[in-house]
């Protein structure tokens, strides 16, 4: 059994080291049998460098590295396939990684791309001649080119010194007008220059990158190049067939899955925690690290998530107060997916990096839009938890994961009291000097709450005459339709705990909540069966379910509603539609 290249981003290291090389060489002969220059968007982590890697050794004329595969083997094609034989010529190359560069400032920057571009100088045994980058980077393509051979430029994570700055406007721009200067000189030399590939995570608007590259080719999207990074069906079970069979036994010791799991019932599983990224929403890919993460650790976990939280994506949509969009599918017009420094729309940087996928492609009055979604189990919850931590911080992880599976049980079973139990333990975690008293803040935290169990929800849905808070597709043919209500006290009771009198209204800012007096839970009582009262009224007058009716689905309504904070009545009420 070959080993794991889990970290692995040389294509030398994995062939040499007897490594699972996923052959992606008749999508790269595709590529490099013209001359020109194209532009790969994919999330961090998923393939990108070790793709480039693969190119170099191509290109540096490494043909017993490639025995087998399909660019150097007839045999691994199929009839439909092209038959052409590579001609492996050998060209230089000048691969540069601007992950690696120092960031902090753009005089560290340049110093540390032009110390990339002398280190390649010497490995050809070249002296290059310049003061900048730019002037370096002209050099070395004219020295190169000299050996009457042109030059393979590819170029890793080109936005990095961008991306990593993005928090930091002033900065960030400092590095576009630097990378601007650099990457212009693709187009000066292009006569020398056989072939250029340039990969990145953001896709920035090319005025403010690559304004003078005006030939360059973006295949982020093309359907032909769908799979060139990631895992696909095939992928997995062709190449890490003994590595499922060996993660399934351990699992079994481990008393994680039952005797009775086969093979076919794990790879269903690998595939609804891991599978589902797709840039044309036909294609669908697996996470490659999280996949052999999965194998080398053997249980399932958010690992390509747990790699790099999205703080700044967290932040962006605490913000916007984003999180009803996030639960909807989300629509991109293709000439929207560019970002740019200082005006970074959201659904494209979370598209781009990876957290949202295109489940569909449509075309409308010749417009190309892209249906937008969550790939995957294990982006959908841990993206959910980590936004509920970092919004409601008052959750503990632990405690909130028992909560969420409590809730959820209650739901699919429909019992009023357990539904009620478990709401009212989340909502009574929050510091009594911290809670809001507003409708949209109990319902951030229910529909957040939904969000994480992982079945379809629309949110703020139109559905009739008005708008809906919720609707629920519940396992099996259940739909909840669901409105929530926050109560406000019409008074402010006093109550006197050790002499003082103090109020037990909603804007009270006492650490300690008073305990309020019977006559005063009878108020709140009522209050709550009002609110049941009105919030099945205003379902049933809104016709919210009407865009149901007739599917012969059972629709459940849920009235919910909230007082203070430490109060919930939920009630369901059964409709066939």
């Amino acid at each position: 059994m070959k080993e794991l290249p889990t970290g692995k981003q040389s294509f030398d290291q994995i062939i040499n080291g007897n490594y699972v090389y996923v052959d992606k060489t008749d999508l790269i002969y595709k590529l490099i049998s013209l001359d020109k220059t194209y532009f790969l968007s994919r999330p961090r982590r998923f393939g990108k460098s070790l793709l480039l890697s693969t190119m170099e050794h191509i290109f540096l004329g490494h043909r017993e590295l490639f025995k087998g595969l399909w660019i150097d083997d007839p045999k691994a094609r199929t009839e439909s396939e092209p038959i052409s034989e590579y001609d492996w010529l050998i060209h230089p190359v000048v691969h540069l990684d601007m992950s690696v560069t120092k960031k902090t400032s753009r005089v560290e920057l340049e110093q540390s791309i032009m110390e990339q571009l002398n280190q390649i100088a010497d490995s050809y045994d070249i002296t290059i001649i310049g003061k900048s980058p730019v002037t370096l980077f002209s050099s070395l393509i004219y020295r190169l080119s000299k050996s009457d051979k042109r030059v393979v430029i590819l170029i890793d994570e080109y936005d990095a010194p961008i991306v990593d700055n993005i928090e930091d406007d002033d900065l960030a721009v400092e590095m576009r007008k630097s990378l601007q200067e650099f990457y212009a000189v693709l187009k000066s030399s292009e006569s020398n220059i056989r072939f250029v590939f340039i990969t990145g995570v953001s896709k920035f608007t090319h005025a403010s990158i690559f304004s003078k590259l005006n030939n360059l080719n973006d295949i982020t999207l093309e359907p032909y190049y769908a799979n060139i990074c990631g895992f696909t069906d095939n992928d997995l079970t062709n190449y890490f067939i003994e590595h499922i069979s060996d993660s399934l036994i351990t699992l079994k010791q481990k008393r994680i899955l039952t005797t009775e799991v086969t093979i076919t019932n794990l790879i269903s599983l690998i595939k609804y925690w891991y599978d589902g990224y797709s840039w044309d929403g036909i294609n669908r890919v697996f996470n490659p690290y999280s996949v052999l993460s999965f194998f080398e650790k053997k249980k399932f976990g958010y690992f390509w998530f747990a790699s790099g939280a999205p703080i700044y994506i967290y932040k962006s949509v605490k913000q916007h107060k984003f999180y009803f969009n996030l639960c909807n599918n989300m629509e991109l017009v293709y000439y929207e997916n560019n970002i740019d420094i200082g005006s970074f729309n959201l659904i494209p940087l979370m598209f781009q990096t990876g957290y949202l996928t295109v489940s569909e492609v449509k075309y409308e009055d010749e417009i190309e839009t892209f249906v937008l979604t969550f790939p995957n189990h294990e982006l959908r919850i841990a993206f959910f938890t980590g936004l509920m931590a970092n919004e409601f911080s008052f959750v503990q992880p632990s405690t909130f994961k028992k909560l969420v599976n409590r809730l959820t049980k209650a739901l699919i079973t429909k019992n009023s009291e357990e539904a009620k139990k478990y709401f009212e333990s989340l909502l009574t975690s929050i510091p009594y000097n911290i809670y809001l008293s507003s409708e949209n803040y109990y319902l951030n935290i229910f529909i957040l709450t939904l969000a994480i169990i992982g079945q379809p929800l629309e949110i703020h849905q139109l559905t009739g005459d008005d708008i809906v808070d919720a609707v629920f597709d519940m396992p099996g043919s259940d739909l909840l339709v669901i409105e929530m209500k926050h109560i406000k006290l019409p008074e402010k009771p006093k109550k006197v705990l050790d002499g003082v009198s103090v109020s037990i209204s909603d804007e009270s800012p006492l650490v300690m909540e008073p305990i309020p007096t019977k006559k005063e839970l009878t108020i709140i009582n009522q209050l709550l069966d009002e609110g049941v009262e009105k919030s099945f009224n205003q379902i049933n007058d809104k016709k919210y379910d009407i865009k149901y009716q007739g599917t012969g689905r059972k629709i459940t309504k849920v009235a919910m509603v909230v007082c203070k904070r430490m109060y919930v009545r939920v009630v369901f009420e059964d409709t066939i539609a």
